[in-house]
């Protein structure tokens, strides 16, 4: 799950961190106004659509020529894949986002996901 080889380790560090610290928290902030906070707030779920659209535009980019975001499955990609499931597939759809929708059908058939995701289909 984590690469032996110290570039791959920077590298993977670099978008496991990217995702935790960037990703996850700004997509929750796109789920609280466009799902959770119950009021209307125009400005701020244009604002955080466009921040989610970015930031999956910046994966399927990455995904164009990887199959996984640092070559072989990793960390990094289990790290991501809940928020992109989630806000991804669930919210804004992956249609604009062919690489992204790969990667994600890859992980979502791997036998420890389907396990760990049943409890909340």
């Amino acid at each position: 799950m984590y690469p032996e080889d110290p570039a791959q380790q920077i590298e993977c560090d670099q978008w496991l961190f990217f995702g935790s610290a960037q990703f996850t928290t700004l997509s929750q902030q796109y789920g609280l106004f466009w799902v959770r906070l119950g009021e209307e707030v125009p400005r701020a779920k244009e604002h955080y659509e466009g921040v989610l659209r970015d930031m999956l535009g910046m994966y399927d980019n990455r995904l164009s020529d990887h199959e996984f975001v640092i070559g072989d499955y990793s960390v990094a990609d289990v790290a991501c894949y809940a928020d992109i499931h989630i806000h991804g597939v669930n919210d804004i759809g992956l249609d604009e986002y062919p690489n992204i929708r790969r990667w994600h059908d890859m992980i979502e058939a791997r036998p420890a996901v389907t396990k760990a995701w049943t409890p909340f289909a």
